[in-house]
């Protein structure tokens, strides 16, 4: 899964080529022999309370990945984080919605990626999302009243369809990214929406003044960045030419950013 595994992953081989190359790797030493462990604590998926006074994260400081919150203005290097989610489930994506009240997120129940959200202090958990499609990705909208994702529930895409599996271009996303669709359901779990058809949607955001959803969106091996109305309709590129755009981060802001391959 991405969210679970490729992304630690990521996280701890970024840091371990860190300290290869502080340490000066010569080519006679390759292939490398075994080093101790560089960090064995993960934290990652960081997200803003809208006030800017504390961060939402995933952490595995406190036994599994679940649900942190860290004052921003803190200098303990993470040891006062408070857990917020907790049994043996493994979570996802926090999200902090734009009037500070609830965190939205994705934890994975029975093998299955679900949206959940609770209050900003851990409490009042409700899964939004069931069935056995993949569900990914949770962000809000501006006034808070919807939570916009991806989805395979439309496609009947599960897990087995692709999961873990690389994307055609093998760089970003993986390859259940081709089933996924967009939409958005309300916190109280009611009127789900769908935005998008045809799959290969994923990783969204609405504009500012929720008219508009960056994405990205992937066709076989090209990956590149869109917009769209709120409707879902004129979706188009923003990428121009380039092929390996990903990973945009709009968010609540008034400019977006993303990943650029090459």
């Amino acid at each position: 899964m991405v969210a679970l595994i490729a992304r630690p992953v990521f996280i701890f081989n970024t840091l371990f080529l860190l300290l290869l190359g502080v340490r000066g790797i010569r080519a006679d030493e390759v292939p490398l022999k075994q080093v101790k462990l560089f960090t064995w604590v993960v934290d990652y998926e960081p997200f803003w309370s809208p006030d800017g006074k504390q961060i939402v994260l995933i952490s595995s400081r406190h036994g599994g990945m679940k649900v942190h919150v860290l004052d921003a203005s803190g200098s303990n290097n993470g040891s006062q984080m408070r857990q917020i989610t907790f049994g043996e489930a493994e979570d996802d994506s926090p999200a902090w919605s734009p009037d500070g009240r609830k965190i939205a997120f994705v934890s994975v129940r029975e093998g299955v990626q679900q949206i959940f959200v609770m209050k900003a202090d851990g409490t009042d958990v409700r899964q939004l999302t069931s069935g056995k499609a993949e569900n990914i990705h949770p962000t809000w909208s501006p006034d808070s009243a919807r939570i916009l994702f991806n989805t395979t529930h439309f496609s009947g895409a599960t897990a087995a369809d692709g999961r873990d599996v690389p994307s055609a271009n093998r760089v970003i996303g993986e390859k259940i990214d081709e089933k996924m669709d967009l939409a958005t359901i309300k916190p109280d779990g009611t009127e789900l929406k769908r935005i998008t058809t045809a799959g290969g949607y994923t990783y969204a955001a609405f504009s500012p003044d929720g008219n508009s959803i960056l994405h990205r969106r992937i066709q076989g091996a090209l990956s590149q960045i869109f917009v769209m109305k709120a409707d879902g309709t004129g979706d188009h590129n923003v990428s121009g030419g380039a092929n390996l755009d990903g990973w945009p981060a709009g968010r609540l802001m008034g400019s977006a950013s993303f990943f650029r391959a090459g």
